[in-house]
């Protein structure tokens, strides 16, 4: 993780149609080999050392695809190696601009600070949700919130992990992209 505005290198995995934001998990399927070799070596590590970024490619343009400069920085939880492929557990734990190496294997990540972009739009934005949230909890029952957060969260409900948890269960990546 970052302890500032600090550069940090990390392993990369590059993603056709998955996206991951912070406060989410889930299984991702790899059947790259260089992928399968990164979560490899990963899992080797101390827990509190299994991090890589996950960036996607754009899909948009058939030639020449390019590779996001935004991704997440994940934590592996867990992974299952399947013949030549993997199956990996990972957590969402904060967006970062990414500098990809030449090798495409490892990249130069930096935390990348949305309220720094536009803090009045961003307030807004969660101003909104978070009044359509508490018409919705007024109107349905107080648990809807809670099967979507964890014990540790329901303590300190936070605007914004609710909104990362909700888009984390987004499939449309379109959708996602407007969520």
């Amino acid at each position: 993780m970052f302890d500032s505005e600090s550069v940090k290198e990390y392993p990369v995995i590059i993603s056709q149609d998955v996206v991951f934001f912070p406060f989410t998990a889930g299984v991702l399927a790899i059947k790259h080999a260089s992928s399968v070799e990164i979560i490899q070596k990963i899992t080797k590590q101390p827990q509190e050392d299994r991090y890589v970024v996950l960036c996607t490619q754009d899909q948009s343009e058939k030639k020449n695809s390019k590779i996001f400069s935004v991704g997440t920085l994940c934590r592996v939880r867990q992974s299952t190696f399947i013949h030549d492929d993997c199956q990996a557990v990972l957590e969402g734990l904060e967006r970062v601009h990414v500098t990809l190496s030449e090798d495409m294997q490892n990249c130069s990540a930096k935390p990348l600070h949305t309220q720094e972009e536009a803090p009045a739009k961003i307030e807004a934005t969660f101003r909104v949700l978070k009044n359509y949230l508490d018409q919705y909890l007024k109107l349905n029952a107080q648990d809807t919130i809670h099967r979507a957060l964890t014990i540790e969260e329901q303590e300190t409900v936070n605007v914004e992990q609710v909104v990362y948890k909700i888009s984390g269960n987004i499939n449309d990546i379109e959708k996602k992209k407007k969520f």
